[in-house]
């Protein structure tokens, strides 16, 4: 099956050539793998398997492989459909012929399903998997990272529905009921329901092409254009790869915008250790007591990084003492267990000590 469409098309109110917009340096901010550096959309092949089982393995068939190309002003989607496992050989020869010069590969999961299942059954047709060494960007982590704190589902469909805005018609059907539509077909030759599958597939592929887009406008974009919930799951994506000053705007994002109390205290907890960890302890000390007055709850971070910072750096022992006895009060506060008795005697000890020096009246040392 081979259906056109032209690149103006809209999906949710994205075109499908906004992703021909973007750079190689924006590909890249979704999945730091060298080989992505010279990526471009307009080569791309954007590839969605049908299969006969969703756990894979040597007796799972990939009957139905739709694979999207973008060719001048249209976008194309071709369909190769195996009716029958003898016809497995000429569709897979046919799938390389359609990958033939297309690089990269885009998947959703495709790195743990889709490329694994249809390596294998290149290998046992023994035909060379048209792929191998391909980059191949798989959209489904980069959109695990982005909205892990926003979405409970992260399946491309809810994506569609909660990102892209866009509502498949009843013709759709779930991917869990396909392998047994295939089935149903081989055994019985009715084939009506299968339009329902191709559809199902081709949807696949042209939200891809869209969701492609709206990632790396996220990813690449200024940070005031996040949802707040999404500016922390991105700062914490800078932050492992040492972008130090982006995971710094992305977090001072989220806190100017409106959170669930536990991932305010997420973005509190890690702009707070970022800026101390690059020295601008001032800074990390207006994020805690920020992180004091905005959130409630029993968390004693905050208080024990305010008593660390009077104690060491800023030498002034009673501000220390104060923020040590505020812990302690809601460290006692809490049901017995193991952390909170490892607590109390930490902040004992820490509060003895400081009750020492304040009666010696001798400069504090350095912490260890």
């Amino acid at each position: 099956v081979e259906e056109e469409r032209p690149v103006t098309e809209t999906r949710g109110g994205r075109a499908l050539a906004e992703c021909l917009q973007h750079p190689p340096e924006s590909v890249l901010r979704l999945d730091h793998d060298p080989t992505l550096a010279a990526f471009d959309f307009r080569r791309a092949a954007f590839l969605d398997t049908e299969t006969t089982g969703l756990e894979g393995g040597t007796g799972t068939y990939a009957f139905l492989v739709g694979v999207g190309t973008f060719e001048g002003e249209r976008f194309i989607v071709r369909q190769y459909f195996m009716r029958n496992p003898a016809e497995e050989a000429a569709v897979l020869r046919l799938v390389t012929e359609q990958l033939e010069g297309r690089r990269p590969l885009v998947t959703f999961n495709g790195r743990a399903f889709d490329l694994p299942l249809l390596a294998t059954r290149f290998t046992l047709a023994r035909q060379r998997p048209p792929f191998t060494g391909a980059p191949h960007l798989d959209l489904l982590p980069p959109a695990r990272r982005l909205w892990r704190n926003r979405l409970a589902s992260r399946s491309l469909t809810d994506l569609e529905k909660e990102v892209l805005g866009h509502w498949r018609t009843q013709a759709d059907i779930p991917g869990w009921l396909i392998p047994q539509i295939y089935m149903t077909y081989v055994h019985t030759g009715d084939g009506r329901e299968l339009a329902r599958v191709f559809y199902h597939n081709a949807e696949d592929i042209l939200s891809m092409v869209t969701l492609a887009a709206h990632l790396c406008d996220a990813f690449a974009g200024p940070p005031e254009r996040l949802h707040a919930s999404e500016a922390v799951s991105l700062g914490r994506w800078y932050e492992e790869q040492g972008r130090w000053t982006e995971a710094e705007a992305a977090y001072r994002r989220a806190l100017a915008g409106h959170l669930p109390d536990a991932l305010q205290q997420q973005a509190f907890l890690r702009l707070g250790l970022l800026l101390k960890r690059r020295e601008r302890r001032e800074e990390a000390k207006a994020v805690w007591e920020a992180w004091i007055a905005s959130v409630p709850g029993d968390d004693l971070t905050p208080y024990i990084e305010l008593a660390k910072h009077y104690e060491w750096h800023e030498i002034e022992l009673d501000m220390a003492q104060m923020w040590t006895e505020r812990a302690l009060r809601l460290a006692r506060a809490w049901p017995p267990s193991a952390a909170r008795a490892w607590l109390l005697t930490e902040l004992e000890h820490r509060l003895a000590r400081l009750e020492r020096k304040r009666d010696s009246g001798r400069p504090a040392g350095i912490p260890t």
